[in-house]
């Protein structure tokens, strides 16, 4: 990657001075620097205000080092205000940082995460949208957004489903260019093919879940069927499908699968009350809609909550 010179930079000040902050924050940090006491900056930081107080771009460009520790320090603040569930603090500490380096991704993600910790859903889904269009997304920055908008309390829009589709699209298609000798997780794990691809699978099965739609959810459970037939999730989305399609014999068929993988006992007995009551529903009223979407969402949030009591491991993925 070329870098700007410093005669670019009154041209593109805005872009430069993202550069030279973050590049000082990162050379610091490698010198082990970050950590010392002699961390300090000219720049004044307004913890009641951040966004007040980010230098300008030409500020940053004649005091790059100041500029870089600045960064450093107000990373620091959000973090530690993370790390105590200060997360409305954290907010305006990112938010600073997105003000003083608009052009990359790393402040808006976690924008996005301090606000989904704090339940605000709408701010949440914006900023996760935002760090998609910057310099330095990752994979995990898209999973996120997809399980986030999947999360809506309210019915998808037009708009929200066609976001959801290409940013699945996109995961798949980065995944099959990781290099296998980059592919690891953020726990060191290796990535590989049928990992990435499990995923892939796993975020277009709980979109079709969340729209009840068969067409969807047939492609990818016999996908899934393939790459993991016995995980917890594999069969939850099979469980729906079922439902959707109102194949009530199937739906008996995926709840002994679960019962004989393991799943929680209290999980399958529930799977069971819900299936009933959707059946009878079907077979009392004209329209089951209604009935049975409760029935399936509450029935994967029981499966996939018996996956982390099985210790599944979440896929976590960033960009090589």
């Amino acid at each position: 990657m070329k870098h700007p010179s410093r005669s670019s930079c009154a041209r593109t000040a805005t872009a430069c001075c993202a550069w030279v902050a973050f590049g000082v924050v990162l050379a610091t940090a490698a010198a082990g620097l970050a950590d010392g006491p002699g961390v300090a900056t000219s720049f004044p930081i307004d913890d009641a205000d951040p966004e007040s107080s980010v230098p300008s771009a030409q500020e940053a460009i004649s005091r790059p080092l100041h500029m870089g520790y600045w960064v450093m320090l107000v990373s620091d603040r959000a973090e530690a205000a993370m790390a105590r569930g200060d997360h409305a603090a954290a907010v305006k500490y990112f938010r600073a940082l997105a003000k003083a380096v608009p052009e990359r991704s790393v402040s808006f993600a976690k924008i996005c995460a301090a606000y989904d910790a704090m339940g605000d859903w709408d701010n949440a889904v914006t900023n996760c949208k935002t760090a998609l269009g910057k310099a330095g997304v990752k994979l995990d920055d898209y999973v996120h957004f997809v399980r986030l908008v999947l999360a809506k309390p309210k019915a998808l829009g037009s708009a929200e489903i066609a976001d959801l589709d290409a940013s699945i699209a996109h995961l798949e298609v980065e995944l099959g260019k990781t290099r296998p000798a980059a592919a690891a997780t953020e726990t060191g794990q290796p990535r590989d093919a049928a990992g990435s691809q499990l995923l892939v699978q796993q975020l277009r099965c709980e979109l079709g879940a969340r729209l009840e739609d068969a067409r969807r959810l047939e492609a990818c459970t016999r996908a899934l069927s393939t790459l993991a037939p016995d995980d917890p999730r594999t069969i939850a989305f099979g469980w729906a499908l079922a439902l959707a399609k109102q194949d009530w014999d199937e739906a008996e068929q995926v709840v002994g699968r679960a019962r004989r993988v393991g799943l929680a006992r209290d999980a399958v007995e529930r799977m069971e009350s819900k299936l009933r009551s959707a059946r009878d529903r079907a077979s009392g009223l004209p329209s089951v809609i209604g009935g049975t979407r409760g029935a399936i969402a509450f029935g994967l949030v029981a499966l996939l909550a018996s996956a982390v009591v099985l210790g599944r491991r979440k896929l976590r993925l960033r960009t090589t």
